[in-house]
């Protein structure tokens, strides 16, 4: 759907937890800003969930020259 689609497998050491129908992303910084929705496949077919943003809140910093 998107041009920059890249896959999130669970991986527990690098902050990433898929368990039932939750995804659990720790550690998140302002470059994992995006859509996101999940796909499964198998043998009776595809299906992919709605798409939702999410949106990483910080304070601004400014950087001294």
């Amino acid at each position: 759907m998107y041009s920059k689609d890249i896959i999130v497998q669970h991986e527990k050491t690098s902050g990433v937890i898929i368990s039932g129908k939750s995804l659990v992303l720790q550690g998140i910084t302002r470059k994992n800003a995006g859509f996101y929705a999940c796909v499964a496949s198998n043998t009776e077919g595809d299906t992919e969930s709605n798409v939702i943003e999410l949106k990483v809140m910080c304070k601004k910093f400014c950087l001294k020259s």
